[in-house]
């Protein structure tokens, strides 16, 4: 089931006017994810807000997903990295028990942004947690996360020495490893997904499956209507549909950036309870403005649920 799907999410969390975590607002998300045939990643450190969500809140919103969602499209487990390799171990566990499809595994992270681990340290995380993890897990490569990249030639052969690695989710501003990475990885053996929609045409060019971001919150048909179009020979329908989401893309991630932008754009479509959680704040009257302009020349008016 993870190789037939094309495209994933990292779905908002929703936090209604008191700061709390809205269960119903996310059922519906997940639904609309769901009925749109994309994949569902809960808790990412971007649009999903991770680091700003307690270890309860993940389990319930793990389980929500999985019971709305699971079986019908993946679920899976983000918000459990960037910790102690130990933390990691246990958390990914635990959301196993829960009834994920897999658990991504974000590179390590363990102080500033500006202290790099190295070779040695990444390597060792990642054998460490492998060793103890074993049901199905996703790796990712996230430079603009952690600020440094994973070279190619260790993911892939991190891909090769576990069997438990069912997908690579690769988000690097440079396309270099990108295409070092697939010379390097089985394609038809590891399902290769890429994190920055510019990306997709030369992703799927070179034998990835498809794309994970966040305009899938907003318009997940015409996402998945990418990779889609891609593997049926339809290059005039891929391009339609890329124009379409990189013209969201400009104004949401390269203006006002998520999750902000995300949920102003989700809000303005009428989604309940799409609050920042303190001490990040929503998007000021002009901003909305200008998404809600963007969202009228492209004719969205709903989130295609």
């Amino acid at each position: 089931m993870y190789r037939d799907t094309r495209s994933f999410a990292m779905i908002v969390s929703p936090f209604d006017g008191a700061g709390d975590l809205d269960e119903a607002a996310f059922t519906r998300q997940s639904e609309i994810l769901r009925d749109a045939g994309v994949g569902i990643i809960v808790g990412s450190y971007g649009t999903g807000e991770g680091r700003m969500l307690t270890r309860d809140e993940l389990r319930r919103m793990y389980r929500l997903a999985v019971t709305t969602a699971g079986g019908t499209v993946p679920v899976v487990a983000a918000g459990l990295g960037l910790s102690a390799t130990g933390t990691v171990i246990e958390l990914a566990n635990e959301a196993h028990d829960l009834g994920v499809s897999a658990v991504q595994i974000h590179p390590p992270l363990g102080g500033p942004v500006t202290v790099t681990p190295t070779a040695g340290e990444i390597s060792r995380f990642y054998d460490d947690v492998l060793a103890e993890v074993t049901g199905p897990v996703v790796l990712s490569n996230e430079v603009m996360m952690v600020a440094y990249a994973i070279d190619a030639a260790l993911m892939a052969d991190l891909v090769t020495r576990h069997s438990q690695v069912v997908a690579v989710n690769w988000t690097d501003a440079n396309p270099g490893p990108l295409v070092d990475l697939m010379q390097r990885v089985d394609a038809s053996a590891i399902a290769v997904y890429v994190g920055l929609t510019a990306q997709l045409p030369l992703a799927l060019s070179l034998g990835a499956v498809g794309g994970v971001s966040f305009e899938q919150n907003i318009i997940p048909r015409t996402c998945a209507a990418i990779p889609a179009a891609f593997a049926a020979g339809d290059l005039d329908a891929m391009a339609a549909a890329l124009t379409r989401v990189l013209r969201l893309n400009i104004v949401l991630a390269g203006r006002h950036m998520t999750p902000r932008s995300t949920k102003a754009a989700m809000s303005l479509l009428g989604c309940d309870s799409m609050n920042m959680r303190p001490p990040f704040q929503a998007l000021g009257d002009a901003e909305h403005a200008e998404i809600a302009e963007v969202l009228r020349e492209l004719g969205i008016e709903n989130t295609e649920g």
